[in-house]
């Protein structure tokens, strides 16, 4: 009789998440499986008014997209979705629900002034 010996291996990845689990942006394609609505009541059950929808119209790929209103202190909404459009849009398929992180540096310089 021959006696076999069973052995297994496990590897883990974990890390903590924020609800909602992105911060900045969600790209729902037109086929998203999701829907706006869906998207948005749970979005109405964790955080009310962290996030703008907006609609894209005349686009094959995307349908909407929910960005946090905090971004729009640093740049304008019709920025960030130039941005989407050229560097994101193109990358995506109909059926997708893309997570975008926008790490937007601002730089200030030749402030002026007299010293006493």
């Amino acid at each position: 009789m021959i006696i076999k010996k069973l052995e297994y291996s496990i590897d883990l990845k974990f890390e903590s998440i924020t609800l909602p689990p992105f911060k900045d942006i969600l790209i729902l394609g037109i086929n998203c499986p999701h829907g706006r609505l869906g998207v948005e009541k749970g979005f109405q059950l964790l955080s009310i008014d962290l996030f703008t929808v907006v609609e894209i119209e005349d686009n094959e790929i995307v349908s909407y997209v929910f960005i946090n209103n905090y971004l729009f202190k640093k740049i304008p909404e019709k920025e960030i979705l130039e941005v989407l459009e050229e560097n994101v849009f193109p990358y995506m398929s109909a059926s997708e629900t893309i997570k975008v992180d926008l790490d937007l540096y601002i730089s200030v310089r030749n402030i002026n002034g007299k010293l006493n």
